[in-house]
């Protein structure tokens, strides 16, 4: 498994030489690949994909994928940049038409040779096991972006689904949940936390990684920065998962 980590935790970059300290000081942490936000990265990157490809080469990290809203200008960003596997959050009410956007972008994407993964999300119409589940029934190459905050918020068991759906798993969100609260109350601002910082037992989630062989990425993805500068956060999350995969 690799330790990976998202961009969101910056933020918006200024610039590509902002962007390219920031992957210097991750793999300067002990992180093998990073995740994008493409839609916060500099200007010129977005403009000019193979430049990110070129900058994560530079500093020595992989690509471990980049967050799409499905457009089709994504998946030509994603070969550009390097992405072999873009994590989607598909926000559409209409749970049918969300349905059918997504596997619709799932076979354009596969046919590219991308894997699409869907985020389990709260608030959206794959919050749910049975509404992941469905999906992954109906979509046969889509993938599961298991975020461990989402799930548990949802009442899903992440010890229990990585087990029982390990060859669905594309990769795997690290984040906890500050509390225990009904869905409606949860803020992903305040509520999803850092690792090591909330009530999720990360210990028998890493065993049944290994117990199936996940050979992914564990992607650490905070939104709630609670104060902290995000150097900060990102050394805190790679100590916690130095101590997980002991």
């Amino acid at each position: 498994m690799r330790k990976s980590i998202t961009t969101i935790l910056w933020g918006k970059f200024k610039d590509e030489k902002s962007f390219l300290e920031t992957l210097e000081y991750i793999k300067q942490l002990g992180y093998d690949s990073v995740g994008l936000e493409v839609r916060m990265l500099p200007s010129r990157l977005i403009k000019e994909p193979r430049r990110v490809s070129d900058d994560l080469r530079k500093v020595g990290l992989e690509n471990g994928g980049s967050y799409s809203v499905m457009r089709d200008q994504d998946i030509e960003w994603a070969k550009a940049a390097g992405s072999k596997l873009l994590w989607v959050v598909v926000r559409k009410k209409d749970c049918n038409e969300a349905l059918k956007m997504l596997a619709e972008f799932t076979d354009k994407a596969s046919s590219e040779g991308i894997t699409v993964a869907l985020h389990n999300h709260l608030r959206t119409c794959f919050e749910t096991e049975d509404q992941v589940l469905s999906a992954l029934e109906s979509i046969p190459k889509l993938r599961i972006c298991l975020d461990t905050a989402h799930a548990e918020a949802a009442g899903i068991d992440s010890v229990k689904f990585i087990k029982e759906h390990a060859s669905k798993i594309g990769l795997v969100h690290l984040k906890d949940l500050r509390v225990k609260a009904p869905k409606s109350k949860i803020r992903f601002t305040t509520d999803f936390v850092n690792v090591g910082n909330g009530i999720i037992n990360f210990k028998p989630v890493i065993a049944a990684l290994r117990d199936v062989k996940y050979n992914g990425d564990l992607m650490v993805e905070v939104e709630a920065l609670s104060g902290q500068s995000p150097n900060d956060i990102a050394k805190k999350s790679m100590d916690y998962l130095n101590k997980l995969l002991l």
